[in-house]
């Protein structure tokens, strides 16, 4: 399957909803959209947020939080109809390189032990498994640490 036509920009707050319609869709605890427009309230150095359209339609979104030169990938969510056609791919390659112009040399992120398409992403882009936090998620899974020096 060929790659589409992707466009990565900062989210916005009136991108919000149809955020949090793909969250929604994709996640099994999906954040609420207060969540997500929270975000826009915190200092802007310390959050990183993209969408990923194709055409004028959100397919998808990543979001970090930074805290000196560390980063922790937030979320990454992409519309079940794009997934496993590169926009995951392009959205987090496209934060890193913006995490990294903000002199972060450590990202992190946590990530369902059941979770093998991100888990294969993840490790695909060079992060390595961390640590496991046991029952993690509020439904009782493990979560798998992984880091990134960059």
């Amino acid at each position: 399957m060929s790659l589409p036509d992707i466009t990565i920009r900062e989210m916005a707050p009136i991108d919000v909803v149809a955020v949090a319609a793909i969250e929604k869709e994709c996640a099994v605890s999906p954040w609420p959209s207060d969540l997500f427009m929270g975000e826009f309230s915190l200092p802007a150095e310390s959050r990183r947020w993209l969408v990923a359209q194709v055409q004028e339609v959100i397919v998808g979104f990543a979001g970090a939080m930074v805290a000196v030169d560390e980063a922790t990938l937030l979320n990454v969510g992409i519309a079940p109809r794009w997934q496993r056609r590169g926009v995951a791919h392009q959205l987090v390659l496209q934060l890193l390189d913006d995490v990294v112009s903000l002199s972060v040399r450590k990202v992190f992120l946590e990530v369902r032990v059941s979770n093998s398409k991100a888990r294969g992403l993840y490790v695909k882009l060079g992060f390595e498994d961390v640590a496991v936090r046991k029952k993690y998620y509020s439904d009782g899974e493990d979560a798998v640490v992984m880091g990134l020096s960059v």
